[in-house]
């Protein structure tokens, strides 16, 4: 068969474009790093590096929404501190005023310091974050606890000792005073506290959500920390020598307030409001054993979160950086086809007619 000058020219010169394309693409790799430029060159380490990109993107949302709760607790924290030492402060005073050890001051000036302590209390539990109401559930619109006038302490317009909890639906619904706890009003949402609702996010437990639309507690974090835990609700509780006492430090600290102001002061009702108060208090730091637990949990978290970012991270790595050793290899040996081809041209070529005469 015979071969035409036109057909090795045609041959060599596929030959020499394929050598020049793979020696810029290795030059390209070479300077980018890369192992492959497009999904094309390798679409199985492609796809995978994709979904490894998902993953890694996706843990680092929920570590910067770890490390935003962090912070967010730390303020919870700080300010649960103060309250703490306000009715602390506030219960001692109260205590000196019962055992005569007052240093000489009326019992009516402690009276005045008990109001004044009330209403830091009050403030500190309307404390904000980032625009957000610390101890408010839901309610970022307005100031979650406020006095109804008479002392008495309201979340979100609900007065707190009208205020009752369904454990096993995680509720919290309000009644009259006087009335029984309704049975199935709270179902439809008519009875349920405003802005008592729990808040979750996810951040990769793996969030799943139940059949009735609502979230698995289990598969998610809760954010929020219902200040009804802090200053305590629901019906009264009767003392040794029978008085009925308040279940809310507010509300308690509103009736010491007026007892010790009275000049006929009535010393078995101020004991019985004041050993219930002590009480409160306590409540109210086990409800912080929940807080630290939470923070604690967070922590760990935000650690596991980083090594499953760093090893995403060197998986992807893997999976689209190219290898400098192979790479700078690749390139030499594209250096020599390209010289070969080049030399195998001189041979294969016709001289032209100027290279003739010369």
């Amino acid at each position: 068969m015979r071969i035409t000058q036109r057909t090795i020219s045609r041959n060599y010169k596929r030959q020499l474009n394929t050598v020049m394309t793979r020696r810029a693409s290795t030059m390209e790799k070479g300077q980018s790093g890369l192992a492959f430029n497009r999904l094309s060159d390798n679409v199985a380490a492609g796809v995978r590096a994709m979904k490894v990109q998902e993953e890694r993107l996706t843990s680092e949302r929920q570590l910067n929404t770890i490390e935003n709760f962090r912070e967010e607790f730390k303020s919870i924290d700080t300010n649960l501190d103060a309250i703490d030492n306000l009715l602390v402060s506030a219960r001692d005073k109260v205590e000196k005023a019962l055992n005569g050890t007052n240093g000489g001051d009326p019992r009516d000036v402690i009276a005045k310091e008990i109001g004044s302590l009330k209403k830091q209390i009050l403030q500190f539990a309307n404390s904000q974050y980032a625009g957000k109401f610390l101890f408010g559930g839901t309610n970022n619109g307005e100031a979650p606890f406020t006095d109804n006038g008479n002392g008495k302490l309201c979340f979100n317009g609900v007065p707190v000792e009208d205020i009752r909890y369904d454990n096993a639906r995680q509720t919290y619904y309000y009644v009259a005073p006087g009335t029984k706890p309704p049975n199935d009003t709270y179902n439809d949402r008519a009875g349920i506290v405003p802005g008592s609702e729990n808040i979750f996010v996810d951040i990769g437990l793996g969030l799943r959500v139940n059949d009735n639309s609502s979230i698995d507690p289990r598969s998610a974090f809760q954010t929020n920390f219902n200040g009804l835990l802090v200053l305590g609700f629901g019906p009264s509780v009767t003392g040794a020598k029978g008085t009925e006492s308040p279940n809310s430090a507010y509300d308690i600290m509103s009736e010491l307030e007026e007892v010790l102001s009275d000049p006929d002061f009535d010393h078995d009702k101020a004991s019985d409001l004041f050993d219930h108060f002590k009480t409160v208090i306590d409540d109210m730091r086990f409800s912080r054993v929940d807080l630290g637990t939470r923070m604690n949990f967070l922590d760990r978290s935000a650690d596991r979160m980083e090594n499953d970012i760093l090893n995403l991270s060197t998986t992807e790595t893997d999976l689209i950086s190219a290898d400098p050793f192979d790479t700078a290899v690749d390139l030499k040996q594209c250096e020599y086809t390209w010289m070969a081809v080049l030399q195998l041209g001189t041979m294969l070529l016709p001289t032209s007619l100027l290279d003739f005469l010369r």
